[in-house]
């Protein structure tokens, strides 16, 4: 993945070593703070590496 200052819901499935659908349902129930334009998420590098910064050690819990 190259170095994008905005991340798409494609690039979520690179960063992550998880499931095409863990990450559509961390999206969808707001787990993971992105942006939904239309169909797509969006988030920027920033907010995702704080957001895994502050979830350091939590366990998540996804339905």
């Amino acid at each position: 993945m190259e170095d994008k200052d905005i991340l798409t819901q494609q690039d979520l499935y690179e960063y992550f070593p998880l499931g095409k659908t863990t990450i559509q349902k961390m999206l969808q129930q707001k787990i993971i703070p992105a942006t939904k334009i239309g169909r797509n998420y969006f988030i920027t590098r920033r907010k995702l590496l704080i957001w895994l910064d502050e979830n350091a050690g939590k366990e998540l819990n996804i339905d």
